[in-house]
C-alpha cells in the first residue's frame, strides 16, 4: 500500500527522479521492521508501558518514516494526489508517508467495503491474504449482476509468480482463477432473460504488463467519463 501513494505522489517526476528516490527509501527498508512480534507493543491497554516492549522496533519505525517524509518535503514537483484510509486497528500498518489526504474507519470490515465501493475505476490486487481476499470478493459482489459491462470496475489481480493464479496450488498461493470464474460464469449467463452474454473475462484479469494495465484502466475512465456526460446532461 505504501508503494501505490509513493507512485502517485511522485506520478509528475521523471524516472531519473524517482529512480533516485526509491534508492534513498530502500535505505531504511521498511522490511527490515519486525513484524508480527509482542516486541512492538510498548503500551499496555490501561496505558502503562510494556515492560516487554521493544524500543527498537519504533526507532526502526521512526527512522523508515524519517527518510520518506524528508524526502516529501525535498520534492519540488507537483505531487499525485491519493486517499490512505490506514487500518485502524492493526499496528503494523502504519499511516502512509506519500498520502496527500488521510481517512480511518474503527471498523475494520467497513473501511474495507468503503475502498472497494469507492475505487470503482479499478482495482489492482496485489499479494495479500485475509484482508485482501475478502476485499476480492467485496469486489465480486459489487460487479455481480451488472447489466452492462462498461460499468464492471476492472480486478486486475497483479499475478507475480503465479500468486493469484498458480498452475499447482500450494501454502504459499492462493488459486483463483476457478472460484472467480464459477461465480462470474453465474452472474452472467448467456442469454438468461434476453440477455447477452457479458465479457466480463476482459476485466477480471491476471496481469503483470504494466503497459496492458494502464490501457485497461485508462479504457475504464474513459467509459466512466461519458456514462458521467451522459448522466449530467
Amino acid at each position: 500500500m505504501e508503494a501505490a501513494h509513493a507512485g502517485a505522489f511522485f506520478a509528475n517526476a521523471s524516472d531519473a527522479e524517482f529512480d533516485a528516490i526509491l534508492l534513498r527509501l530502500a535505505a531504511t527498508n521498511p522490511s527490515s521492521i519486525p513484524h508480527g512480534t509482542e516486541g512492538k507493543i510498548l503500551l499496555n491497554d490501561d496505558g502503562t508501558r510494556n515492560a516487554e516492549g521493544d524500543p527498537d522496533y519504533v526507532k526502526a519505525l521512526f527512522n523508515w518514516y524519517l527518510a520518506a517524509d524528508n524526502i516529501r518535503k525535498s520534492y519540488t514537483g507537483r505531487p499525485g494526489d491519493s486517499l490512505a484510509v490506514s487500518t485502524w486497528q492493526y499496528g503494523e500498518e502504519p499511516v502512509m508517508p506519500f498520502a496527500t489526504a488521510y481517512a480511518a474507519y474503527f471498523e475494520n470490515s467497513i473501511r474495507e467495503q468503503s475502498l472497494v465501493r469507492e475505487s470503482r475505476a479499478g482495482i489492482v490486487y496485489g499479494r495479500g491474504k485475509g484482508g485482501t481476499v475478502r476485499e476480492i470478493f467485496q469486489d465480486v459482489e459489487e460487479n455481480f449482476g451488472l447489466k452492462d459491462i462498461n460499468i464492471f470496475t476492472p480486478m486486475i489481480l497483479f499475478d507475480l509468480g503465479g500468486y493469484w493464479n498458480p498452475p499447482k496450488p500450494n501454502s504459499d498461493t492462493i488459486k483463483l482463477d476457478e472460484a472467480l470464474a464459477n461465480v462470474f460464469s453465474r452472474a452472467y449467463p448467456p442469454g438468461q432473460s434476453g440477455r447477452p452474454a457479458l465479457d466480463w473475462p476482459s476485466k477480471c484479469v491476471f496481469e503483470t504488463d504494466h503497459q496492458r494495465i494502464l490501457d485497461l484502466l485508462n479504457k475504464q475512465a474513459a467509459d466512466t467519463q461519458q456514462q458521467f456526460a451522459a448522466l449530467v446532461a
